[in-house]
């Protein structure tokens, strides 16, 4: 017994490729870097040599600062940065009016 197939074209035609997908890929927007290594620095030298109170607490902003950096609170860490600057520069100016201030009196014999 012979058996026939009969094929349709429709069933003969395989269907067409699919398409090539093209992928389009941006690269994430960078943030800029908020360094508080000069705000450390300086609230360091400040410490050792200027004053300890205002030194200390410039540091303590610092790095509270750069947690604050680190979680991606960038205004944050500028406005910490500034503050820790402010109390840098006044301990350092603090502290050399007190060095002038013995200078002048050690001269003068007052001291």
């Amino acid at each position: 017994m012979a058996t026939t197939v009969v094929v349709t074209q429709a069933a003969a035609a395989a269907p067409p490729p699919p398409a090539p997908v093209q992928m389009v890929t941006q690269p994430a927007e960078r943030q800029p870097i908020v360094s508080l290594t000069l705000a450390q620095t300086v609230s360091c030298l400040a410490f050792w040599f200027c004053g300890f109170v205002f030194g200390g607490i410039g540091f303590i902003v610092a790095m509270v600062g750069k947690s604050a950096a680190a979680e991606g609170d960038k205004e944050g860490a500028v406005m910490l940065r500034r503050v820790s600057y402010g109390f840098s520069i006044a301990g350092a100016v603090i502290g050399i009016i007190c060095i002038i201030t013995v200078v002048v009196l050690a001269r003068t014999n007052r001291l």
